[in-house]
């Protein structure tokens, strides 16, 4: 199993896409709270050191970069041994990024959504002006994606108008490339998830 992050672009719908992620047998899809606590906590302790003066801003970074990354695995490792199944975490990218700078073994699920359907769904009355707004919005999410210093071997992007199109054909593919089983009987909770899964209601594994 790996670890993955789901990190959402503008006007995407994570919290929807979660709850299909859930309806496979094997995902335990977890939302950012618990993940999301550490990563701060680590921050918290690197602008502490600065304050103090106590090292200096490049030793303040490795440190970060260790403890933030020794962070994410723990919570990878006990995600798994709670619920057994393969955890994709949705996270925050404008929190802390420095932790992922040297992740271990992270890999990232990226939902994005094209200009000109992002310009649509937040209501374009001016079409040129709001897709080039959203031209830029989605750039500068791609910039935030590459500070992750994750390889791009390891960043599944998922177009979430051709998932709502063609969902019988996208779920397959997306669950061969996170490594689950991708049968129709896997497949077909995703498409139509009956309930919100357990692990998103509680924010515990």
């Amino acid at each position: 199993m790996c670890n993955m992050l789901l990190i959402a672009g503008p006007v995407t719908d994570p919290h929807r896409f979660m709850s299909e992620l859930g309806g496979h047998p094997d995902i335990a899809a977890l939302p950012p709270v618990t993940l999301g606590n550490s990563l701060h906590a680590v921050a918290r302790r690197a602008v502490s050191a600065a304050s103090t003066g106590d090292r200096s801003g490049d030793a303040l970074l490795t440190l970060a970069r260790e403890e933030g990354g020794a962070a994410l695995a723990f919570y990878f490792e006990t995600a798994r041994a709670c619920t057994g199944k393969q955890a994709i975490v949705l996270h925050d990218p404008s929190g802390p990024l420095f932790p992922f700078l040297d992740p271990p073994g992270v890999e990232l699920l990226v939902l994005t959504r094209r200009a000109e359907s992002a310009a649509v769904a937040v209501g374009a009355g001016a079409i040129g002006r709001v897709i080039e707004a959203a031209r830029r919005a989605l750039d500068s999410f791609d910039r935030r994606i590459a500070g992750f210093g994750v390889g791009a071997e390891r960043i599944h992007t998922v177009d979430e108008e051709d998932l709502r199109q063609d969902p019988q054909t996208v779920w397959p593919e997306i669950c061969r490339r996170i490594g689950v089983d991708d049968s129709a009987a896997a497949v077909q909770g995703m498409i139509r998830p009956t309930a919100t899964p357990w692990s998103l209601r509680s924010g515990r594994f």
